[in-house]
């Protein structure tokens, strides 16, 4: 009975390796293990009632195959995704909009029809101003203007050096 049980935490790992990658996979990868946990809970019921039997043996196995299979699904989608999102451009960068409030140096910008926290790189910038992203930390913009007593992006870098 202990080997069953032991087998049980293989098992237990095993699905929980799937859930986590397919998790991180997206989309509709979540749905992957799902198979594997049915038959872990059919062998921990049928376990549990009559112990290491030939069928709690081989819903063990059937368990282990799925999970396994499931991993081997959602592994390679999880490394696709995460490679997306590494070379993805930034939609923002470059892109033009306006200063809500004053920026001294931080304030509130509002570009692509969504309102963003910012900091200015060309110094103070009243409301109303032309602004263009350089880049995004976070949920922070940084931008400059033509308005602000800095010139433009050429003369004050990217502000990618400062991260």
């Amino acid at each position: 009975m202990e080997l069953a049980w032991l087998v049980g935490g293989v098992v237990a790992t095993t699905l929980v390796i799937s859930v986590v990658a397919a998790a991180h996979a997206g989309g509709h990868h979540f749905a992957v293990p799902v198979p594997g946990i049915g038959l872990g809970l059919a062998w921990l019921a049928v376990t549990l009632n009559d112990g290491a039997s030939a069928l709690s043996w081989t819903l063990a196995a059937l368990c282990l195959l799925t999970a396994a299979g499931a991993t081997a699904i959602a592994v390679p989608a999880w490394r696709a995704h995460a490679a997306l999102s590494a070379t993805a451009p930034d939609p923002l960068k470059g892109a033009e909009g306006v200063a809500l409030s004053d920026l001294r140096p931080a304030g509130t910008v509002r570009v692509g029809g969504e309102t963003w926290s910012a900091e200015s790189l060309s110094g103070d910038l009243p409301a109303g101003a032309t602004v263009h992203v350089a880049s995004r930390q976070g949920l922070r913009l940084r931008v400059w203007s033509d308005a602000g007593l800095v010139g433009g992006l050429d003369q004050i870098g990217s502000g990618e050096e400062r991260r």
